[in-house]
């Protein structure tokens, strides 16, 4: 005690010891608050978010007033959203379909022929090309493009499925459309009798230092068809999506091959009953937003497939995203890429169309004519009906 009274005999002194416990109690309570407000650190050493802290004399800037609408009935107009993008597909378009000479490569890939003709096979294709948007539009890519065919006897009393149709040059049954790029889908081949080709090959063995000793090259398979017919074209991207989905008349002879789609019966209709309340438009300066809502009814014999629309006079700035809605019209089912209609079976929905330029004042009625556009690329006109302003005043 003498040791540390002599040595430390400062503490002891009443004002010295006080200003060394404030300055203590000082810095005790700098390092609890150091602790409480510094993030902490996770396992890893990263900072972890430190709870917000809470302003209790913060003022509510917020409205007193707030405003009640009850609707009874039939649902107001629905605002349309100014500022969504249209989820765009890729617009394969089948071209005019070709009968051709053909060589078969070592590997199975068949190609068109440009020399020793005489040995060569013939055959019809039918070209589908990825058509470019407009200028200043970015057109998507058809990734892992595969091809479904169904052959069916004129009178549609048998038929032959074929899961993945064969493209010209290429291994597998799966095919990437550019921009603007074309492929070639073969439909039958000149053989004894008539075939069509099913490949089995999800990928190509002989690139990228995939092969491997021992491994077996497939070519595809042939499958007879009958010489006359209809067969049925459905186009899927890598993901399941829809792209192309169309019916052709066939012939194969001796003399000529042909391939023709299949035409709408003369007399066929579309007709369209708006929704009062829901059927409108919005717009500003650069784009018009249109909702089509109400019920199809469609005259026909065979069933309509809808794949794009567009209102006469614009010109689209994507594709249509359609929405079917339930049988009482109240609530969406599911969103879809197309939709069909089938003779006499009404069909209520929704449409939401991207276009330019503004064809009405905003505020104002549009009177318009809507254009649906089928699986065949064949263009039905829809009488005119009035679109009323649903957007913000």
């Amino acid at each position: 005690m003498n040791w540390l009274s002599a040595n430390y005999k400062w503490l002891f002194d009443g004002t010295a010891s006080a200003a060394v416990i404030a300055l203590l109690g000082f810095l005790l309570h700098r390092f609890i608050d150091s602790r409480t407000t510094m993030p902490a650190k996770a396992n890893n050493g990263t900072a972890l978010t430190a709870s917000p802290s809470i302003d209790i004399e913060a003022k509510v800037d917020a409205s007193p007033h707030i405003e009640q609408n009850v609707y009874v009935g039939t649902p107001p107009p629905a605002q349309l959203n100014q500022d969504a993008e249209p989820n765009e597909l890729p617009t394969l378009r089948p071209m005019k379909p070709r009968e051709v000479l053909l060589h078969q490569g070592p590997d199975g890939v068949w190609f068109e022929a440009s020399r020793d003709l005489e040995r060569a096979r013939r055959a019809i294709i039918l070209p589908f090309k990825n058509v470019p948007k407009q200028t200043g539009r970015r057109t998507p890519r058809a990734v892992d493009v595969s091809a479904g065919l169904v052959f069916k006897t004129p009178n549609g009393s048998e038929e032959m499925h074929v899961n993945h149709g064969t493209w010209l040059d290429r291994f597998e049954y799966s095919v990437t459309f550019n921009a603007g790029e074309s492929h070639d889908l073969l439909v039958a081949l000149k053989d004894v009798p008539f075939v069509t080709l099913d490949n089995r090959n999800s990928y190509n063995p002989l690139e990228r230092g995939r092969f491997r000793s021992g491994t077996v090259i497939y070519p595809p398979l042939m499958r007879a068809v009958w010489k006359e017919g209809t067969v049925e074209v459905v186009l899927l991207d890598g993901s399941g999506v829809t792209l192309f989905h169309g019916i052709f008349q066939y012939g194969l002879s001796a003399e000529k091959m042909f391939l023709t789609p299949t035409k709408l019966d003369s007399g066929s209709k579309v007709h369209f009953v708006p929704d009062p309340y829901n059927n409108g438009w919005a717009g500003n300066d650069k784009r018009t937003d249109i909702k089509v809502a109400g019920t199809f009814t469609y005259e026909g014999e065979r069933k309509l497939t809808v794949v794009d629309a567009y209102l006469k006079g614009t010109t689209p700035r994507g594709r249509m995203t359609p929405q079917v809605l339930s049988d009482s019209g109240l609530r969406p089912v599911a969103p879809v890429n197309s939709f069909e209609l089938q003779a006499q079976v009404p069909l209520t929905l929704t449409l939401n169309l991207l276009a330019e330029p503004i064809l009405a004042d905003r505020g104002k009625s549009l009177k318009g004519q809507l254009v649906l556009r089928d699986n065949l690329n064949e263009e039905h006109e829809i009488d005119p009906a009035d679109f009323l302003w649903i957007g913000q005043r």
